[in-house]
């Protein structure tokens, strides 16, 4: 994916602080800027920082608790259950938390999740590239 440039000012010390943590992590300065912007905006940097957010230990015990509810070429459909017995939708075209819908019940999960699907896809014949894989709710 191509960067776009994007020309910040910002305080002297704080620069001189971004140029010092830089060299000690060794990377450059935009890579820290945009972590940093990244988790402001609520955006995960990483697939294991996503799923501790909704509670879980890495992202395999995620995958554990989650159910591929349908495909959409590259794209996953899933439903999870939470620690805390809630369900979330979510799919991983983008691993953000504005991304992900929490429901009280797997079926409430399932019909958010079917009602996306159905309104992306209502003109569209299923293939073997696009398809909902779990049960259609009634």
């Amino acid at each position: 994916m191509a960067k776009e440039a994007v020309l910040l000012k910002i305080d002297p010390a704080l620069a001189q602080r971004l140029r010092v943590r830089a060299a000690e992590e060794r990377t450059t300065m935009s890579a820290i800027v945009e972590r940093a912007l990244r988790k402001e905006l609520g955006e995960m940097t990483n697939r294991d920082e996503f799923a501790r957010t909704l509670g879980y230990a890495d992202w395999d015990a995620l995958m554990a608790a989650s159910e591929e509810v349908a495909v959409e070429g590259d794209i996953s459909w899933y439903v999870s259950r939470l620690p805390d017995g809630r369900w979330a939708a979510w799919d991983d075209a983008e691993i953000a938390l504005d991304r992900v819908s929490i429901h009280a019940t797997r079926e409430e999960a399932v019909a958010y999740q079917y009602d996306g699907w159905t309104a992306s896809h209502e003109e569209e014949a299923e293939t073997e590239r696009v398809r909902w894989l779990a049960e259609r709710p009634d």
